[in-house]
């Protein structure tokens, strides 16, 4: 269940088919008969995978520099907020692109952080209050209120 769910995360951060490839194994061995027989009370983890293996994880990523305080308030508010299995990234432009590369972010005068699902993500979020207000509110991916 654990490698389900961890090379599902990341086939979502690197955007490596391989990742998904082994996620996909591992689903079909555990949703085999006689696995899912033996799992006993460990049927809701098995849950879980394949929850995750159908959709996308929760993304979250900070925009801004590194050493900037404010995207520093930022990050530590997604760390705290966010589901542990969501997709945390911080872009630092000075960094270069992020490994996935699957969304592009705007060029903004401030850090902010944006919640994105199903190829739309949030409006900038530039405080940390925000953010966990939106993270408290039950944000997830595949929310109809990503664009909110």
């Amino acid at each position: 269940m654990a490698l389900v769910r961890f090379a599902n995360l990341l086939q979502s951060y690197t955007g490596k088919n391989q990742f998904r490839d082994m996620a996909g194994h591992a689903m079909r061995f555990l949703a085999a008969p006689p696995v899912v027989e033996g799992l006993g009370f460990d049927t809701g983890g098995l849950l879980i995978a394949a929850r995750e293996f159908t959709g996308e994880p929760a993304h979250l990523t900070i925009v801004g520099c590194k050493d900037d305080p404010k995207a520093r308030a930022l990050f530590a508010a997604a760390l705290r907020g966010a589901s542990p299995s969501a997709r945390i990234e911080w872009l630092d432009e000075r960094e270069g692109p992020l490994p996935g590369g699957d969304v592009q972010f705007p060029a903004l005068a401030e850090p902010a952080a944006f919640l994105c699902a199903e190829g739309a993500c949030s409006m900038p979020l530039t405080t940390p209050e925000q953010l966990a207000a939106r993270l408290a509110s039950g944000w997830k991916a595949g929310s109809s209120r990503v664009g909110e």
